[in-house]
């Protein structure tokens, strides 16, 4: 629970770790998960082993542990911090990309730009969109339980995309050395194997959705009219093992994901930007002050190095 405790302890620290708020908000997804599920095994063991979601994948989703009363009641209130975190994170991504883009700090074409903001908002729709899942269980709809679920996950990813776009146009090349310097200074701090894990998580992502619709649709076709668990003649369109594999890679990808996320740190040029009512923000003021602080530092420099000789 470090995250979360340094995001309550330091709300500002989002503006120097672009992936805290997301790690903070996986750590409640744990408990998400967690805590509900020992409730389920002391007050309906038997859903493990009985529900809508085995009879159709013939495997057990994560989600199980929460599907049953009175765990879903307690998962749900656990998920009001899970909430929080995201939007944290999702504030923060925009208003950084906007406060750098209005300050004339990072130039990216509009298209990129709002693709970014629409990802990271979307992000934040779904999140509130996935509150459904504890209102609707699967016995009363697999599909309207699970299509919001989806939703989570696709745009989760979508805004995953969004960083690496934003980061991709922080480190562009560019005229300046100092530029440059920062530029591979930042590229350097993306995380090895970055491409390969965004390759995976978005198969999955992609995948278990595919492989959950085509059950539910065969299901429903071959067991119309037929009470729940009654079905004899339903035959697994998709092996349970893959269909499983694609959702626990998810799973998996979920608490891995913040660690390859790159660095989008505030710039700390935009800690200078002057803040005016109409404009948002103007660039001028901070820009001529970090000139001249790096016109200060660089005179003094040269008056120690003059004094040794």
């Amino acid at each position: 629970m470090h995250a979360s405790r340094e995001m309550l302890k330091n709300p500002a620290c989002v503006l120097f770790d672009g992936s805290i708020a997301l790690k903070a908000s996986n750590e409640m997804v744990v408990l998400v998960l967690l805590l509900p599920s020992i409730i389920t095994m002391l007050t309906h063991p038997d859903s493990v082993d009985d529900n809508p979601l085995l009879t159709r994948l013939g495997y057990n989703d994560a989600c199980v542990t929460f599907d049953t009363k009175p765990a879903v009641y307690l998962a749900l209130v656990l998920y009001f911090a899970v909430c929080y975190f995201i939007f944290v994170h999702v504030v923060c991504a925009i208003s950084r990309l906007e406060i750098e883009n209005q300050g004339r700090l990072v130039s990216m074409p509009r298209g990129w730009r709002w693709f970014c903001n629409f990802s990271n908002a979307m992000y934040g729709v779904s999140a509130m969109a996935f509150s459904l899942v504890f209102m609707i269980p699967p016995t009363e709809s697999v599909w309207l339980h699970s299509i919001f679920f989806v939703f989570l996950m696709i745009f989760r990813y979508s805004a995953f995309c969004a960083a690496f776009v934003e980061h991709m146009f922080k480190t562009s090349a560019s005229d300046s050395n100092l530029e440059q310097g920062e530029s591979n200074f930042q590229q350097n701090m993306i995380k090895y194997g970055s491409k390969r894990f965004m390759t995976l998580y978005g198969i999955a992502t992609f995948a278990a959705p595919v492989c959950w619709f085509m059950c539910y649709a065969e299901y429903d076709r071959v067991c119309e009219g037929v009470p729940e668990g009654e079905c004899s003649d339903y035959q697994f369109p998709v092996p349970p093992a893959l269909t499983a594999f694609f959702d626990y890679t998810w799973f998996v990808c979920l608490p891995l994901s913040p660690i390859f996320l790159p660095p989008n740190f505030l710039k700390p040029e935009a800690m200078l930007l002057k803040y005016q009512p109409g404009l948002l923000f103007d660039n001028t003021a901070g820009l001529l002050a970090l000139q001249r602080s790096v016109g200060v530092a660089g005179e003094e420099e040269e008056e120690a190095d003059e004094e040794e000789v």
